[in-house]
């Protein structure tokens, strides 16, 4: 007894010298530990609601009613969900093993320092598969699911529970409406002219962020701290009274909904990890003390999987994230929370991050604009990512003019984009030329001595190609640019010769064709073994979490059929390999470029243009089955849909497979196909050259007027009359915005 409290005492001495010189929190010297997490029980005194909870006869808290920090005097509620996600179910297999711990602030904030509890006990939240189901196939460590047998409960429990929850109009005034339907651009206009208020424009969307809820496109935590973006808001108001409306500037209180993945100071969440679940970051993200500084203002954090390592939007503790096109539809992952946010008129634009189509699938799936840039365009730091070498946050937006001003204003290059349009725009359209190569990305032929090789790279299943309506709008879409005026190309990468391939298409040897040493391919995916060592320092960095392992977090995290297994992400890209492949990744960014650019200087190419994946974007149930519908090649050479497909086999060609290199990158969205589900094209630039690829300031301007190029081409595609124009998703519709 005696060792422990000299260690508990020492402890305390180091945490307390930490934080007093950081947030000069006065740190209780004799806390009291508790499975519930509250740390300093003289809080309990407090009358204002900020902590509210009852005691047993002992003194130990035995429910908290409301432990949530606020600003502002709040009310309790017995309704009110766990800020921290101890929540247990009855009976609970173990007690929590190190039960957690918070420090507060000298404003009243949770800084999370020991966050466990039990991972057997946690309750499910109901808007994610039943744990009489999914536990099934779980047993701690498991990584991917495996009980395919399970499969098709799974996907019947999408169709007919999850999909069939009604999503009810919003009742709206007519003013409400007009904001809903504001692009951020007109918002800005219309607070220069003092026609609105950042307050009114905020709390609206904070009407429709909370009627919308059954969405789950927010952490449940951002739901119930939704109110500190309204008074974010008041006070970019009263700056702007005190001292003038350019004191806002430039962004002017423009809300902006920030990734799950984003330590944030003000929105608690842990990356969509149950056991991180109600910890505030000890810092933000570095893209948001931006957006901050630039006058902007942190809309929450939007819903994602466990460490962002799935193509499904969903995890145990903030349920799965619903498409307002049609619940049945996946929103796509990981960035899924955001994408249904801006999809559904709640947010004009949000954060997203993409590392293997993070950012363009969200856009796909949604209906939205997706911007994809060079790397380290935005800073990445403060988001734990998936691969240093590939990791890059990035936007969704339902106009693309919006991704523009964000991007202007963020970075402050608004002279930049000025010189930039007016140099597009005194182009003649014919100036522009536009590349269609089908090969890879519309017919995915891979050769024998690729197959034979396959460098890491999922190549999942037979050759295959785009659906039929994916290959009818790249008609539409050379049509729509010859008429107006812009230059096309049908043109392939060229064939070469390569020394650990023979002769291939260019992109093959670009992805598959190196070598680490003579004899021995380099294998790609060995660039994603950083993913647990990210994982366990931004822990540490943001979190001060030094007692969760990554076992907990694989422990924490549920497979849910084919398509979501955040878990074996984990154990998968942490295996044993070759130290020298992992530092051959380095050397491969500065090799690669040539091949990818060399297509665009032989053919004076502007920009190409691709589906974003072979297929419009899939049902939940599809993808827990493994039933997508693809257009594989059979042994005749012919094409038959056969039901047996993944989003890794819809899309991984589109979203992985090129990251390694700096290519900006937009989606534009083109409506949807007959069954109401939507579509879009992406539209790639050249890399950044060997000399810039770790030049953080050259991706700053680097694509400045590929972006200007693109808005021209965008809008010769989305002209009046197109059959490729954007349709709003029926929850849009249905409230008549």
């Amino acid at each position: 007894t005696a060792f422990r409290s000299k260690k508990l005492a020492m402890k305390l001495f180091l945490i307390t010298m930490l934080y007093t010189s950081a947030v000069n929190a006065k740190i209780d010297s004799s806390p009291r530990r508790n499975p519930l997490g509250i740390r300093d029980r003289s809080l309990a005194a407090h009358q204002d609601g900020t902590v509210m909870w009852k005691y047993d006869a002992d003194g130990i808290p035995e429910r908290v009613l409301s432990v949530r920090p606020s600003k502002v005097a709040i009310e309790a509620a017995p309704s009110k969900k766990l800020l921290f996600s101890a929540s247990y179910s009855a009976p609970c297999p173990s007690s929590p093993p190190s039960p957690p711990e918070f420090i507060y602030d000298a404003v009243g904030k949770f800084m999370c320092e020991d966050p466990k509890y039990s991972i057997e006990g946690v309750l499910f939240h109901p808007d994610f598969p039943p744990k009489e189901i999914i536990d099934q196939d779980y047993i701690r460590g498991q990584g991917f699911a495996k009980v395919e047998e399970l499969y098709p409960t799974i996907g019947k429990w999408f169709t007919e529970t999850f999909a069939k929850v009604p999503i009810e109009p919003m009742p709206m005034t007519e003013m409400e409406k007009k904001m809903y339907s504001m692009t951020a651009s007109e918002y800005i206009a219309a607070f220069k002219a003092g026609t609105v208020t950042a307050t009114e424009y905020t709390t609206a969307l904070v009407k429709r962020m909370m009627h919308y809820r059954v969405l789950n496109a927010w952490f449940v935590t951002s739901y119930e701290t939704s109110e500190y973006i309204i008074e974010d808001a008041k006070k970019i108001d009263a700056k702007a009274k005190a001292e003038g409306i350019e004191s806002v500037a430039p962004l002017y209180g423009w809300p902006v909904p920030a990734k799950g993945t984003m330590a944030s100071m003000d929105y608690p969440g842990g990356a969509g990890l149950g056991i991180l679940d109600g910890c505030y970051a000890t810092d933000d993200a570095a893209m948001l003390k931006m957006i901050k500084a630039a006058n902007g203002i942190i809309m929450g954090k939007t819903n994602v999987p466990e460490y962002a390592c799935s193509w499904q939007t969903m995890n145990h503790m903030n349920g799965v994230t619903r498409n307002g096109y049609n619940p049945e539809l996946a929103v796509c992952g990981s960035s899924g929370g955001s994408g249904s946010a801006v999809g559904s008129y709640i947010a004009p634009l949000a954060i997203t991050e993409d590392t293997g189509g993070s950012t363009r699938c969200p856009a796909h799936a949604n209906g939205n604009f997706g911007y994809d840039p060079p790397r380290n365009k935005y800073p990445n730091d403060g988001n734990p990512g998936i691969t240093h070498y590939r990791d890059q946050l990035g936007l969704n937006a339902r106009t693309f003019d919006d991704i523009l001003a964000f991007d202007a204003a963020l970075l402050g290059i608004q002279a930049e984009h000025a010189a930039a349009a007016a140099k597009v725009t005194a182009m003649s359209s014919s100036e522009l030329k536009v590349g269609f190569p089908t090969e890879i990305f519309v017919n995915l032929n891979v050769p024998a001595s690729v197959r034979a090789l396959d460098g890491g790279l999922s190549y999942s299943g037979a050759d295959r190609r785009a659906s039929a309506s994916m290959r009818n709008a790249l008609g539409h879409a050379k049509a729509l640019l010859v008429g107006a005026g812009i230059t096309i190309s049908d043109a392939e990468w060229e064939t070469i010769e390569s020394p650990t391939l023979g002769k291939v298409n260019a992109l093959y040897h670009m992805l598959s064709g190196f070598e680490v040493a003579p004899g021995e391919p380099w294998i790609y995916s060995i660039c994603g073994q950083t993913f647990t060592g990210q994982i366990a320092q931004w822990q540490h960095n943001y979190f001060m979490v030094n007692t969760t392992t990554i076992a907990d977090v694989i422990d924490d995290t549920r497979p849910v059929g084919v398509s979501h297994g955040p878990s074996g992400c984990f154990k998968g890209y942490n295996g044993n390999k070759q130290e020298s492949n992992l530092r051959f990744c380095g050397a491969y960014q500065t090799l690669a470029p040539p091949f990818w650019n060399k297509y665009f200087d032989d053919n004076g190419i502007d920009m190409i243009i691709t589906p974003t994946q072979f297929t419009p974007i899939q049902k939940y149930s599809e993808n827990a089955m493994g039933t997508v519908p693809i257009e594989f090649k059979q042994e005749d050479g012919s094409y038959k849909v056969e039901f047996t497909g993944s989003t890794g086999t819809t899309g991984s060609v589109h979203y992985s497979y090129f990251k390694m290199i700096h290519i900006p990158k937009v989606v534009v969205p083109i409506g949807v196909d007959s069954t109401g589900a939507p579509m879009s094209f992406t539209i790639w630039g050249k890399t950044m050259p060997a000399e810039e690829a770790f030049c953080d300031s050259c991706s700053k301007l680097f694509d400045i007027e590929f972006l200007y190029k693109v808005k021209k081409v965008v809008a010769a595609l989305h002209a009046a009359g197109s059959p490729l124009l954007q349709v709003q998703s029926p929850l849009v519709k249905a409230d008549s915005l």
